[in-house]
């Protein structure tokens, strides 16, 4: 299981920031989740095949990748319609 601490800990990571994490405690809703994939790999031969940090790093690079994109697309059309 992750705490949400933890989570924010790999978030910072990727960026090599060393943020203070404040935990507010508060109301919670779910203790925890775990799951448990012996069912899932019984009945469909599944395992996951990253661990978390690596998945959610996969879709952070790939989400700033698009953000890149997005960007640089929009800047050459604002070019562009300078030149008009």
């Amino acid at each position: 299981m992750v705490s949400m601490n933890e989570m924010a800990e790999i978030l910072l990571s990727f960026e090599n920031k060393r943020l203070p994490i404040d935990h507010i405690p508060g109301p919670e809703v779910v203790c925890g989740c775990n799951s448990d994939n012996t069912i899932i790999n019984k009945e469909l031969r599944w395992a996951p095949s990253m661990h978390l940090k690596v998945f959610v790093r996969w879709c952070w690079c790939s989400r700033m990748d698009y953000a890149s994109h997005i960007y640089r697309s929009r800047s050459r059309l604002r070019k562009r319609s300078d030149k008009v």
